[in-house]
């Protein structure tokens, strides 16, 4: 269990691709309760982007709205216990389709940033020998 936790794609990093990659787009983004957000405007960028890769074929999908009341980036936000009054929360996840829109855009306007690589450093390693680690090629 413990290593399923740790391969999972953790929610605060989703948040924070999310935001910074939307705010990059013009999005507006909000904090409104604890741990949950409003979505006041989704670039027509994005909702472009979602039809095109949906097209007709949008049997489990909805639509990327123009806005979203409430979001959040964890399970116990969409509908937390301890307020049980509060609407619920839609989920911002790697399979929510404002973020596969999101995540679309992002990588046409920055594939030539991808295929260039780049270079990661560890922090605590001394050792003055490179370590090369090669991935395929970007088409």
């Amino acid at each position: 269990m413990e290593k399923a936790e740790a391969r999972r794609l953790q929610p605060y990093f989703v948040r924070s691709f999310f935001m910074k990659g939307f705010e990059s787009l013009g999005g507006s983004i909000y904090p409104r309760e604890l741990n949950r957000f409003e979505i006041a405007h989704v670039p027509a960028v994005l909702r472009e982007r979602d039809r095109l890769i949906t097209g007709r074929n949008r049997r489990d999908l909805a639509p990327v709205l123009k806005r979203y009341e409430r979001v959040c980036f964890t399970k116990d936000a969409v509908r937390p216990l301890e307020r049980a009054g509060l609407a619920f929360a839609s989920m911002i996840h790697p399979g929510h389709p404002v973020m596969l829109a999101l995540s679309d855009v992002l990588l046409e306007q920055h594939a030539n940033l991808l295929r260039q690589g780049s270079i990661l450093i560890d922090p605590s390693d001394d050792g003055e020998t490179p370590s090369l680690c090669s991935c395929s090629r970007m088409k």
